[in-house]
């Protein structure tokens, strides 16, 4: 398959290939899943295309540029494609914070854009815009799972890389 892969530091990306995945979950302090993602994708032999806008490992002059680039591509993904959500666990500390504080808030934010938009079209739980997948252990994750399943009724993936990259394929091809 060929792979795009966009980071804050691609210039001159045509947005016209479709589908497109924005890679949403930890960056900080986390395993390097999202290459595993990107690695799963180019070894499948297709002549289809994807797109992955990824924000890891981009040092942002500010917080208002690293926000105003997420959000940019956040939206232009669930408009072309979908986002998927990796919940994967800390694996060091380097921030005085809350692990996954960031990845959190647009969890919430994009579930409600969901509900939402399944309300106004009328749809029942159509969960084609989002792909989540949380690993055992992540801290709050229990709510989190509980919540989504009940309120949400999103088919949830729990700490299975590969069955995460086989949901966001069968989603989108």
């Amino acid at each position: 398959m060929r792979v795009t892969i966009v980071t804050p530091e691609t210039k001159d990306f045509e947005y016209n290939i479709r589908p497109c995945v924005f890679l949403a979950g930890p960056c900080t302090d986390s395993r390097n899943w999202h290459s595993e993602v990107v690695k799963y994708f180019q070894e499948i032999e297709s002549d289809q295309e994807i797109v992955f806008f990824n924000p890891q490992n981009f040092n942002f002059k500010d917080l208002g540029e690293q926000v105003d680039w997420e959000t940019y591509h956040l939206n232009w993904s669930y408009n072309n494609g979908l986002v998927a959500f990796y919940l994967s666990n800390k694996v060091k500390s380097t921030l005085d914070r809350g692990y996954a504080r960031t990845t959190r808030f647009e969890l919430g934010e994009w579930l409600s854009k969901y509900k939402h938009m399944n309300s106004m079209l009328n749809l029942e739980h159509k969960e084609t815009l989002l792909t989540i997948a949380m690993e055992d252990n992540f801290e709050g994750g229990d709510y989190i799972s509980h919540r989504i399943k009940k309120d949400y009724g999103i088919k949830f993936i729990p700490n299975n890389m590969d069955d995460f990259c086989k949901e966001i394929y069968k989603k989108l091809f």
